[in-house]
């Protein structure tokens, strides 16, 4: 796989666990924001959570577009 391209899917797959670490934290904090009874911040919070894992989706489907472009332009399956 050409350089660029790599280096593209690498840094997507960095912003994949970045995303859905920070999904998962904010969504413990809301949690933790329903059982102090404060539902304001909590939905606040669930909807943070909820653009991590949609970024974190975003990422993943990049990555199987590049994918899917370097199988087109070149004919060989990568596998990542």
């Amino acid at each position: 796989m050409h350089d660029n391209r790599r280096n593209l899917m690498d840094a997507y797959l960095r912003c994949i666990v970045i995303d859905e670490g920070f999904a998962r934290e904010i969504a413990a904090i809301a949690d933790e924001c329903v059982r102090d009874r404060n539902h304001a911040v909590a939905k606040t919070m669930r909807d943070i959570s909820r653009n991590h894992r949609i970024r974190g989706m975003e990422s993943r489907a990049q990555i199987a577009a590049l994918k899917a472009e370097y199988d087109g332009t070149y004919g060989e399956p990568v596998d990542y």
